[in-house]
C-alpha cells in the first residue's frame, strides 16, 4: 500500500481491496465507501460518503457522473 502521487490518499489496486480495509481497520462505520480516483483511474481510496447521500437526498451516482 503506498500513497497516491496525484491525491495524496491511501491507494488500493481494487475496489474490493479497498472495501475490505475499510471493514477490517473500521467495522462500525457504515459511511465509508470504495472510490475510484479521479486523477489516476484504475486504483481505489476510502472515503465517507457525504452527508446528502447518508441521509438519502442523493444517490451515490450523482457524485460519479459530474466528478466531483
Amino acid at each position: 500500500m503506498h500513497s497516491c502521487p496525484g491525491c495524496g490518499k491511501w491507494v488500493y489496486l481494487s475496489r474490493r481491496a479497498a472495501r475490505r480495509v475499510a471493514k477490517a481497520v473500521y467495522p462500525s462505520d457504515s459511511t465509508l465507501a470504495a472510490y475510484e480516483c479521479q486523477d489516476r483511474p484504475g486504483v481505489w481510496h476510502i472515503g465517507h460518503l457525504r452527508p446528502a447521500v447518508v441521509h438519502g437526498h442523493l444517490p451515490r451516482g450523482v457524485y460519479r457522473e459530474d466528478g466531483s
